[in-house]
């Protein structure tokens, strides 16, 4: 009877001891599930992507650059004797506005005679509302003529500058600056919506 009873109380001493060790594993399973939780550490990980992110935000402002968004837009054309493409420029005006358009050379060897047309509207086929080729003499001077610039007041709207070469080129290509401005000098971002295209005859 004695070990009957010896038996029992060590089974039950087992059980106790074993049920204890599983709550401590399931404790420190829980602890892992904290640590895990620490992995909110990894929350702190998906703040730093948000940094990230952020910084990707920045890289897409300075990808951005010149075609996209920019302040001012250089692109280049080619510069042939019978085929010569053009880009078309987009910018948005939220209000009605007293704008300026020039386009100018950035290089010696690539400098020539470029011209501009202002669109209302972003298909080639948008009414022109200014068109020009000499108002002011270029950085870099082509072989000869000068370089475009126009005036108007225009917006609100989405409107386009087409940039085209004229010939008289330093070399094979003609590389250029787009600047839009609103009153004296506050720049107007501009968009790069079609590169070298040839427009409809």
């Amino acid at each position: 009877m004695k070990c009957l009873t010896l038996l029992i109380l060590c089974a039950s001493l087992l059980l106790v001891a074993c049920g204890d060790e599983r709550v401590d594993d399931d404790d420190s399973g829980a602890d892992d599930d904290d640590t895990a939780g620490d992995d909110d550490t990894a929350g702190d990980d998906d703040s730093a992507a948000g940094d990230d992110d952020s910084a990707a935000g920045d890289d897409d402002t300075s990808a951005g650059g010149d075609d996209v968004g920019s302040t001012s837009g250089s692109d280049d054309l080619g510069c042939k004797q019978n085929y010569n493409p053009v880009d078309v420029w987009s910018f948005e005006l939220g209000a009605s506005e007293a704008i300026t358009v020039s386009v100018d050379t950035i290089a010696a060897d690539t400098a020539f005679d470029p011209a501009l047309s202002v669109l209302d509207g972003t298909d080639l086929s948008s009414t022109h509302l200014a068109d020009n080729d000499e108002s002011f003499d270029c950085t870099f001077v082509p072989p000869e003529f000068r370089c475009p610039q126009a005036q108007l007041t225009m917006g609100p709207g989405t409107f386009a500058v087409v940039v085209l070469s004229y010939g008289s080129c330093s070399g094979t290509v003609a590389e250029y600056q787009l600047a839009v401005r609103s009153g004296p000098s506050s720049p107007v971002p501009v968009t790069l919506i079609q590169d070298d295209v040839v427009p409809p005859q």
